[in-house]
């Protein structure tokens, strides 16, 4: 037995008008009349006849075996005059037959009567009422697995095939645990139907090393509620097998009333990780919460941290109003830790957070992550749109080849913020171009207080009035005028003066004394707008 379906239940509903008794269900190989046999039960130990007679009630049991299957119905063997009722070719999951009798619209089919109403009078008096369930048998993941579904209508890998309820209420992390548990032995799509599930425990999807394959959890419209028992993120991943790895699609997390919760989805020394069109609706009030984080699974050992991470389509926001979180609230959208190398965050949005990315170390190891790219998402309503944090680790480096290029920026304090004693590389410094800052929303474009090399290649002009505006004690702004040629450096007032905007090279300053024109050079830091060497002259 492989992991196919099986038919079981009743071929006709019994309340059906002109219910024929005898009818037979002969089964063949997919495309062919080679036939092909199926079994009393769902270890495929005992074979059926071929045909199978339906009871007296029209009723058949039928469990699939391995190969793909052709199925007709008549309403009597064929020996004895039977005319044929269906047919189905192709059949490879339960979810196939599913779909063609959910689509059926012929009138002469008794397959179409899965929704069959007794109430409603049918204009063929001689036609077949068909009361069609469709179940799994056991797979021989979920055998290695030691699982037993306990919803057999369900194909493998959907969490109702293991008890999950979806009501908001009942705790589903058992029957998600068992889904794992499950495709994680064999590959392919773990199915999260569109309803509200709780969680009362973390749910660890664990990557075995020695299985090589890939995995997809797919979720569209359904939404992962964490009981106040969570503690950690919501899923955890771990692990990874080197080119394989595991896609995450679809999934909303509501944290409601949860102040103990850490984030949604936390990935430790993983490789091609992918959450795609996956949102967050934070209230939590932890301090610590991280939409999503990427690790190591030890920290310190570079070698054990999250690879090739792809973030896209991903929103998170901090809810407002009375459960939107309260008291200390600082939530991160992506968090990295460590050497999270070449971690992309695309199409994404940012609303209400306090770092939207933010990188930082792992605490223990110095490095931070390299190849980070940071491209066409939206920032509005944040703090920092990005963070480079690198407190926590003596002699910590800010990431080696970040990119952050082509992102819409509104109602932002600082576009890009650099903290702690770091150390840029001067031959890869951060990269920040073409990001599109509304006018008037942004406060700072960048905060560098240890004097940190940033490249920026931003266009002058986004609008009437705006301009790049890095923040400090005394805030100034640097622009490449409309030529493209003119670094214009100046404060708010337009002046170049010895105690704000003038030019540092080395231990020099170079400032200009506005009021007699006269161009100044000094080693060392200037004490008056006249504390210097003039080495020039323009008035």
């Amino acid at each position: 037995m492989s992991a196919s379906p099986f038919l079981a239940g009743s071929f006709f509903d019994p309340r059906a008008v002109g219910l024929t008794p005898g009818a037979a269900l002969y089964s063949y190989a997919a495309g062919t009349l080679t036939p092909l046999a199926t079994f009393t039960g769902p270890d495929g130990l005992s074979a059926n006849t071929n045909p199978v007679i339906c009871n007296q009630y029209g009723q058949a049991d039928v469990f699939l075996g391995a190969a793909p299957y052709k199925f007709r119905l008549y309403n009597a063997l064929i020996g004895l005059g039977g005319a044929l009722i269906d047919e189905w070719d192709n059949v490879a999951s339960a979810g196939q037959i599913l779909t063609d009798l959910a689509n059926s619209t012929d009138a002469t089919k008794g397959a179409d009567l899965v929704g069959y109403d007794p109430t409603v009078t049918y204009a063929t008096p001689n036609r077949l009422g068909v009361w069609l369930n469709v179940l799994c048998a056991r797979s021989p993941a979920e055998i290695a697995a030691g699982v037993t579904p306990t919803v057999w209508q369900r194909d493998e890998g959907d969490v109702r095939r293991y008890g999950s309820v979806g009501d908001g209420a009942t705790n589903d992390q058992p029957a998600f645990a068992a889904a794992w548990s499950v495709v994680k032995i064999g590959g392919g799509t773990l199915f999260i139907p569109p309803r509200t599930h709780l969680l009362n425990s973390q749910w660890v999807c664990d990557i075995d090393l020695s299985l090589p394959h890939n995995y997809q959890i797919t979720g569209y419209g359904a939404t992962l509620l964490a009981g106040a028992a969570v503690t950690g993120h919501a899923i955890q991943v771990t692990g990874s097998f080197n080119n394989h790895g595991l896609k995450i699609e679809g999934l909303q997390f509501n944290h409601r009333g949860n102040g103990t919760v850490n984030g949604a989805i936390q990935a430790l020394g993983t490789n091609y990780l992918r959450v795609v069109k996956c949102s967050v609706e934070l209230h939590s009030n932890k301090a610590t919460y991280g939409a999503i984080e990427l690790g190591p699974t030890t920290p310190g050992n570079n070698d054990t941290n999250a690879f090739w991470t792809l973030i896209d389509g991903f929103t998170t926001r901090k809810r407002s109003g009375a459960d939107g979180g309260v008291g200390v609230f600082s939530p991160c959208g992506v968090r990295i830790r460590g050497t999270a190398n070449s971690t992309k965050i695309i199409n994404s949005s940012f609303s209400s957070v306090t770092d939207a990315v933010r990188m930082q170390t792992d605490g223990i190891g110095i490095a931070l992550n390299n190849a980070i790219r940071i491209f066409g998402n939206d920032f509005e309503g944040v703090t920092n749109a990005v963070t480079v944090l690198t407190n926590g680790a003596v002699g910590a480096s800010t990431p080696v080849g970040l990119k952050i290029h082509l992102n819409r920026v509104e109602d932002v304090v600082t576009f890009f913020n650099i903290t702690g004693a770091a150390t840029t590389d001067p031959g890869n410094p951060p990269d920040l171009r073409d990001n599109y800052l509304t006018v008037g929303s942004v406060t700072n474009y960048m905060l560098n207080p240890n004097n940190q090399i940033v490249f920026s290649d931003e266009s002058s002009f986004f609008g009437v009035g705006a301009r790049n505006v890095i923040g400090g004690p005394s805030d100034y702004e640097l622009i490449m005028d409309g030529s493209g040629h003119n670094l214009i450096l100046n404060n708010f007032s337009g002046n170049s003066t010895w105690d704000a905007a003038h030019l540092v090279l080395g231990t020099y300053h170079i400032w200009v004394d506005t009021g007699s024109g006269k161009l100044y050079i000094k080693n060392g830091p200037p004490g008056s707008a006249t504390d210097g060497t003039v080495v020039g002259t323009q008035t």
